[in-house]
């Protein structure tokens, strides 16, 4: 929208000013001084604004010198752009590329910034890589000025019979305990020929990990992580089950 739009139906060619736009396909909405439309397939914007938030708020945006959205590659490109986290400017770089449909794309995925006084700056940057329709990998390199980079890994996976998630964190050193630290978890569902299974194993390297690193709340309340292990079988006439279920008590190390 804007207060005025100068537009071609024949060629599908326009241009507007002082614009604010919503690009529904992603949740995206913003401003930029400047929209040129070349066709119904290509539109460029001068000096935009760019954010998943409601309009009007100040959580993080980006902003580009210049932006060219291609709705037939589902591609948008940026020059000169910044990211801004509540008003602050974190990061910047000269050029860079990023989906804009439905369609899974290998790449960086949002970085995510956090302050702590027990790990320091805190960031983390996913690296995506869409194997496959049914396979995918993300790698997530997380630098903590006060303890190090953790390394982070997830596998996902699935086919007609079998699919889980494996992820595997690994600190080469930490830097206030100076050992090396790690978690790993395993979910795994599966059903063949009347076999089921399933799989929640969770495991780290020391009692205080999860304390230590999770951002997140519930994590942080956990004592005991399950290490559960799950077959049955069902024929015509019965059924059978053989379950193990066992756990790691999450003890003050200290």
């Amino acid at each position: 929208s804007g207060p005025k739009l100068s537009y071609k139906i024949e060629t599908q060619t326009g241009e507007m000013h002082n614009v604010n736009y919503h690009y529904a396909a992603r949740g995206l909405q913003g401003t930029t001084e400047y929209a040129r439309f070349e066709s119904d397939v290509n539109t460029q914007l001068k000096n935009a604004t760019i954010s998943t938030c409601k309009p009007g708020s100040k959580a993080w945006w980006i902003e580009a010198d210049s932006l060219e959205i291609d709705y037939d590659s589902q591609m948008a490109t940026a020059e000169d752009f910044s990211l801004h986290v509540a008003g602050v400017p974190i990061m910047g770089a000269p050029w860079a590329m990023f989906p804009v449909g439905q369609e899974r794309q290998s790449g960086l995925l949002t970085p995510t910034f956090g302050m702590s006084s027990t790990r320091g700056l805190d960031v983390a940057v996913p690296i995506y890589w869409n194997i496959a329709p049914n396979y995918d990998y993300t790698f997530t390199p997380r630098l903590m000025t006060k303890r190090g980079v953790i390394l982070g890994n997830e596998l996902r996976y699935m086919n007609e019979y079998f699919k889980g998630e494996f992820t595997y964190d690994y600190l080469p050193e930490d830097h206030e305990t100076k050992q090396s630290r790690y978690a790993a978890q395993v979910k795994a569902q599966g059903h063949w020929n009347g076999f089921n299974l399933n799989i929640d194993y969770n495991k780290v390297s020391d009692g205080d990990y999860v304390s230590d690193f999770s951002t997140n709340i519930y994590e942080t309340s956990e004592d005991i992580l399950d290490q559960n292990y799950a077959l049955s079988y069902a024929g015509d006439f019965w059924r059978t089950s053989l379950k193990v279920n066992r756990n790691q008590p999450l003890l003050d190390d200290n």
